[in-house]
Formats: structure tokens, C-alpha cells, sequence
């Protein structure tokens, strides 16, 4: 006899079989005649067995339970396979029904409702010691597109299994966008983009922008372009782009100062305010510009660089040597050699502006380039 193909719920306990409460129906059935007397014949290979079952289950479980009783058993209609102890050696799957109905009791514990559940099951045929099989999927799953759709990841990886519920079948007739959202992606020594599909990977023109077109030379659907921050991209034979961040990795850095005599000749020296500037990150000055209005004049300006913990810095700590930031007889000031200068600013460093002297300038800035 093959075991039905219907379990009970996986999240309740197995079947307990009180022993005092088995009773032995009898293995042959009257069988009518089309003459003379009527006889009985072998139903069943074995005498069913009608045992009395039990359950403590939790109000989630006992949800379980009814719902699967009614619409999987069709309100206890259905045989199903049933893993019983204390019946034969040790545990067994027999087949399964219901005599009636299940009752059920909840009863109030510390730890919540639980009910108690108790009722008969007919064990037909002889208990097996494996559990059936349902056979392996040998077919084609279709998955339908309907209009778009976004697919949005948990902060965890993906286990176990993902189920897909089938509803008609319709075959895939385009290709289906995956668009991530909120999701930052750091970057770490080198990103590969891999060439799939009908799109080409060409390199801008700057090495740093990445565009994706199809084939015949027509934008590609979103997204039409990637921009990377400071580094290089690179196409190797096999189509593949690589991203190669720069070798600092931290990009361009500005810093600077400014001061602004609202209209009038703005002071110098002791006169005029300092300008301390914090550094988070670590940097090398590569380029110096000082910029004014006010007219055509003069001025000199110095900079001092020391860590925080010796804040502030002081003309002690000069790191223009005597290549110091110097206009004259003109409006503005650039230099990309720093002959002299100590480039290097650690992380944590402060650097301090100070004004050495002016002439007629209303305002004047100063800016530190660097990588």
C-alpha cells in the first residue's frame, strides 16, 4: 500500500500514541453474492488500528493545525501519512484518517494559551519505516514579466531558499531590470565590471566615466553612465572594464583661507585674525593660489602646519621655506613648484594662515591643492 502524499504540518510535534487507548478493527468485510450466501473477504493486509492521539500545541501551531485539517484534508476527509510512536518498532508512517474531528482545550500557562488536542486516528495497512517520497521536479518552470518591477536586498546574505509562486505561464519576451536602492557599495582596491549581454563598456575620454551603450550606438536603458571617483578604468581582451582607484585614494583636497574687510583695506600682522584650518584626512600640497580684490597691491602670506595635539601652530612651524605665497603689484598669485615647501600634511593636522603683510586689498583668499 503507497502512503498518501499529505503531511502533517511541519512545525507541529510528532504523534503520541496513548497506549491504553488502542482498539483493533477486523481485517475482512462482508462481500455480497449475486446468488446464495454472502462472505467475507481480506479488506486490508493488516487489522487497522484505531489509536488515540495527543497534542500540546501553541496558539501558532494550533493554527496550523486547523488550517491544514481544513483545506489540505479537506475537512478530515483526505488519508494522509502519519509518524506515530509507541506503535511497532519504534516510530512508523502509516496511512491515516481521521475517525472525527480533533478536540481541543486551551488551557492558560506562564507561558502563554497552549491547547491540548486529543483524538482518534485509523492506522490502515502495514507501518513503514521510511517516510514517502514526493519525487524530483522534472519539468520547466516559466516566470512571468508583468510591467517592472524592483528587487530590494536585505542587509543580511540571502540562505536557504527563495519560493516562487507560479501563476500561468508566460514565457520571458525582454529582460528584466534589477535596480538597487540605498545600497553603498565601498570601494576596495579594484571593482570589475563584466561585459554580459547586448552592451559595450567604452572608457570616457578622462579615464575616470564609464558609459554603456548597445551595440548599434543608441543609449543603453538606465543606468547610461557610472561615474567613478578618482582612479582609472581599464577594457582588457575580453571586453571586461577595471576600475583602479588612485594611489592615495582619497582624491582631490582643498584647503584654504580667506579674509574680508567688508569695502575697506583689511590689516596685517598682529591686526588681522589667524586662520586655522583642521585636516581629517592626509594629503601632499601640490599647488598654491592666492586670489584679492581691491585693486592692484601687495601682500605676503605664510603657513604654518603642526599636529592637533600642539594646537596652534606658530611661526615656528613654517612650511613655505622662502618661497612664501607673495603678490606684487598685481591682483592674484599661483604656484606649482613650492620650491622649498614641506608638502606632506598627516592626518590630524592643523594648518594655521597667517598674513604677513598688505596694501590696499579689500579681501584675499588662499587655497592649498592637493591628492
Amino acid at each position: 500500500m503507497s502512503l498518501p502524499l499529505i503531511f502533517p504540518p511541519s512545525s507541529l510535534p510528532l504523534f503520541l500514541g496513548a497506549g491504553h487507548g488502542i482498539s483493533l478493527g477486523s481485517e475482512y468485510a462482508g462481500v455480497a453474492r449475486g446468488r446464495g450466501h454472502g462472505r467475507k473477504r481480506h479488506k486490508s493486509t493488516g487489522a487497522p488500528r484505531i489509536v488515540s492521539v495527543a497534542w500540546r500545541l501553541t496558539q501558532a501551531q494550533m493554527t496550523d493545525l486547523d488550517f491544514w485539517f481544513e483545506k489540505s484534508l479537506n475537512v478530515g476527509v483526505e488519508a494522509f501519512t502519519a509518524e506515530v510512536a509507541n506503535q511497532g518498532p519504534g516510530r512508523l508512517f502509516w496511512k491515516a484518517n481521521w475517525v472525527r474531528p480533533y478536540r481541543s482545550v486551551p488551557q492558560p500557562t506562564p507561558q502563554g494559551i497552549l491547547w491540548t488536542v486529543t483524538g482518534n486516528i485509523l492506522l490502515s495497512g502495514e507501518g513503514e519505516a521510511s517516510r514517502p517520497t514526493t519525487g524530483e521536479m522534472a519539468a520547466e518552470i516559466m516566470v512571468a514579466l508583468l510591467g517592472s518591477a524592483t528587487l530590494v536586498l536585505p542587509d543580511t546574505p540571502l540562505a536557504a531558499e527563495i519560493v516562487v509562486a507560479l501563476e500561468a505561464i508566460t514565457p520571458l519576451a525582454a529582460e528584466i531590470t534589477v535596480a538597487l536602492l540605498s545600497t553603498v557599495l565601498p570601494l576596495s582596491a579594484e571593482i570589475t565590471v563584466a561585459l554580459l549581454g547586448s552592451a559595450e563598456f567604452s572608457a570616457g575620454a578622462s579615464g575616470t566615466t564609464l558609459t554603456i551603450e548597445e551595440e548599434d550606438g543608441s543609449p543603453s536603458a538606465a543606468p547610461q553612465r557610472l561615474i567613478f571617483p578618482n582612479g582609472t578604468l581599464d577594457i582588457d581582451s575580453d571586453g571586461n572594464v577595471h576600475y583602479t582607484p588612485s594611489a592615495s585614494g582619497a582624491g582631490a583636497v582643498v584647503k584654504g583661507a580667506a579674509w574680508d574687510g567688508a569695502g575697506f583695506p583689511i590689516g596685517a600682522g598682529a591686526s588681522l585674525t589667524d586662520v586655522a584650518v583642521y585636516c581629517p584626512v592626509a594629503f601632499t600640497i601640490s599647488k598654491v593660489t592666492v586670489l584679492t580684490r581691491g585693486g592692484t597691491g601687495s601682500c605676503v602670506i605664510d603657513v604654518w602646519n603642526d599636529t592637533y595635539a600642539n594646537y596652534p601652530p606658530t611661526v615656528l612651524n613654517t612650511i613655505t621655506a622662502a618661497a612664501k605665497p607673495t603678490i606684487s603689484s598685481t591682483t592674484k598669485y599661483q604656484d606649482a613648484t613650492l620650491t622649498g615647501w614641506s608638502l606632506s600634511v598627516v592626518a590630524g593636522d592643523v594648518l594655521m594662515f597667517h598674513v604677513d603683510s598688505t596694501s590696499v586689498f579689500t579681501f584675499i583668499s588662499i587655497l592649498l591643492e592637493g591628492a
